[in-house]
């Protein structure tokens, strides 16, 4: 009876040891997943609008043949009810309001044949989400 076999298993420390690293590796991962899916919801939610205003310089260019004089501008903060105009007689994108983060700045820089929309998260100074010109391209920076 002093021989019995061993039976097999883990021990109570080695069942404790893996679920505290188990726990670490949680505490570490899950915060910077969600900060991803907030940046994922926004990134979003500006290339929309940004499509919105790409659409209406379409509607533009195809009653005028151009998206606008030379280098002008149009700035949609989130403060203003109407959109900053430079070079434009009207506002190029006349029914646009942001959607979804209310918080964000859309900028057009256009020309006769070609435009960008940048967009921010706040004010101008704020970090650049996107950009997305008149081929549908779009760029978005990482930060």
């Amino acid at each position: 009876m002093l021989n019995q076999p061993r039976t097999r298993g883990f021990t109570l420390i080695e069942l404790l040891l893996v679920l505290a690293l188990i726990g670490i590796i949680s505490a570490i991962a899950i915060p910077s997943l969600t900060g991803q899916r907030q940046r994922a919801r926004r990134i979003g939610d500006a290339e929309a609008n940004a499509r919105v205003i790409a659409m209406a310089l379409e509607g533009l260019k195809a009653e005028n043949g151009i998206y606008g004089p030379a280098n002008a501008t149009a700035t949609w903060t989130p403060s203003a009810a109407a959109p900053t105009l430079t070079g434009f007689t009207a506002s190029p994108a006349p029914a646009f309001k942001a959607q979804g983060n209310s918080q964000m700045t859309f900028v057009l820089t256009a020309q006769p044949l070609t435009y960008a929309i940048d967009v921010f998260d706040g004010g101008t100074s704020g970090l650049k989400l996107i950009t997305l010109d008149q081929t549908g391209a779009r760029t978005v920076y990482v930060h």
